[in-house]
């Protein structure tokens, strides 16, 4: 789990990567694989998903990467907000 604290908003946000065959989304198009980032901004959270359908090759950094901006695109942080949690989305070292 990461922790941010900027100005007056205190963030955590946390990843999980499952795998999923029974999500059809389109024709032809079965989901195999899911990242989904859980946001939560003092009180309010946000869960969202970057999904690999078949054919994509699976890619945690990508997926991880996707989820994370949907989710601060969602919760409408003010920029020097969102630039503090890519910091230390970038500066995870190794998690």
């Amino acid at each position: 789990m990461f922790k941010v604290t900027a100005d007056k908003y205190d963030i955590a946000f946390t990843f999980r990567h499952t795998r999923d065959t029974n999500f059809v989304i389109k024709p032809n198009k079965v989901v195999t694989d899911i990242t989904s980032c859980l946001l939560t901004v003092n009180t309010e959270q946000f869960n969202t998903l970057a999904a690999c359908v078949s054919g994509d090759a699976f890619n945690k950094a990508t997926g991880r990467t996707i989820s994370l901006t949907k989710a601060l695109y969602e919760a409408q942080l003010p920029r020097p907000v969102r630039a503090a949690v890519w910091k230390a989305y970038w500066n995870r070292g190794d998690r």
